[in-house]
C-alpha cells in the first residue's frame, strides 16, 4: 500500500504534487475516513480481484464530485505485487441520471393525473348521456303522443348519437391502454351502404345549420362489406363529414 506512480491528475483532483506521492501510504494519502471505506476494497485488490466502487470527492476549489474508482491488480508470475487506482469524473452522469430520473416520476405523476380525471370525468359524462337515451326511448316509443315522420327521424339521430358518443367514453377510459400501445380494435364485417346511410343522418342537423346538402348515395351494393372496427371508422366518417360541413364554401 505505498504509492509508486501517479500521473498530473492527482494533482487536479487533491492539488497533490504527483512526484511528491511517491513512497507514501494509502492511509497518508487518503486520510483516516477515506482510507477506512477504501481498505475492503484495497484487501480485495490485493488477493486479485478487481474493484469497482464509487465515492464522493472534492476538488481543491472545494467543488464535490462523484468518483468511479478502480483497482485493477498488478500480477506479476502469478503473484499480486500492487494494484492500479483509476479514478473517473462521473458527476455529470449520474446527475444526468438523476434528472432523468425526476423526469420519469414527473411523467408518471401527469400520467396518473390525466388518467384519473378521464376516469372521472367519463363517469359524470355519462349520467347526462344516460339521461339523453332515456327521454330519446321515451320519445321514439310516443308514450306522450304520436311523432310526425320528422320528429321520429330526429328522435332517431339523438338516440343514435347518445349511443355513438357512449361509446366515446368508454373509448377514453381505454386512453392509457392506447398511450401504452396496447389499443384494440375489434374487426368484423361492416356494411359499406349501412355505415354512410347511419353517418350522413348524424350529420344532417348539422349540415342543415350550415345549409350544406349531403349527397349519401353510393354505388355499391347492400350486401357488400368491409373489414373494420365499427366504432372507430364511424367516428372516422363523422369527423371528415363534420368538418368538410363546417369548412364548406359557396362557390363564386
Amino acid at each position: 500500500q505505498i504509492n509508486r506512480f501517479a500521473n498530473n491528475a492527482k494533482d487536479n483532483w487533491f492539488s497533490i504534487d504527483p512526484a511528491q506521492m511517491v513512497g507514501r501510504t494509502q492511509r497518508d494519502l487518503l486520510g483516516e475516513k477515506a482510507y477506512a471505506g477504501s481498505l475492503p476494497y484495497i484487501e480485495a485488490a490485493l488477493r486479485g480481484e478487481r474493484q469497482v466502487f464509487e465515492r464522493e470527492m472534492t476538488d481543491p476549489k472545494g467543488v464535490s464530485h462523484i468518483g468511479q474508482v478502480n483497482y485493477v491488480p498488478d500480477i506479476k508470475d502469478g503473484e499480486v505485487i500492487g494494484f492500479y487506482a483509476l479514478i473517473f469524473d462521473v458527476s455529470s452522469l449520474r446527475a444526468a441520471e438523476r434528472a432523468q430520473a425526476a423526469a420519469r416520476e414527473a411523467a408518471e405523476q401527469a400520467t396518473r393525473a390525466k388518467s384519473l380525471f378521464l376516469t372521472s370525468m367519463s363517469h359524470e359524462l355519462r349520467t347526462p348521456i344516460n339521461s339523453i337515451l332515456g327521454c330519446s326511448d321515451l320519445l321514439l316509443g310516443q308514450f306522450f303522443g304520436k311523432l310526425n315522420d320528422k320528429q321520429y327521424e330526429y328522435a332517431t339521430l339523438i338516440r343514435q348519437s347518445g349511443e355513438h358518443l357512449l361509446k366515446l367514453m368508454d373509448e377514453v377510459l381505454e386512453l392509457s391502454k392506447i398511450e401504452a400501445g396496447r389499443v384494440t380494435v375489434s374487426i368484423e364485417p361492416v356494411g359499406i351502404s349501412g355505415i354512410i346511410k347511419s353517418v350522413a343522418a348524424n350529420l344532417q342537423p348539422l349540415a342543415e345549420k350550415y345549409q350544406v346538402t349531403i349527397d349519401a348515395r353510393n354505388p355499391v351494393s347492400e350486401e357488400m362489406t368491409i373489414s373494420a372496427d365499427l366504432t372507430r371508422m364511424a367516428q372516422v366518417l363523422i369527423n371528415l363529414g363534420s368538418n368538410a360541413i363546417k369548412y364548406n364554401r359557396t362557390e363564386e
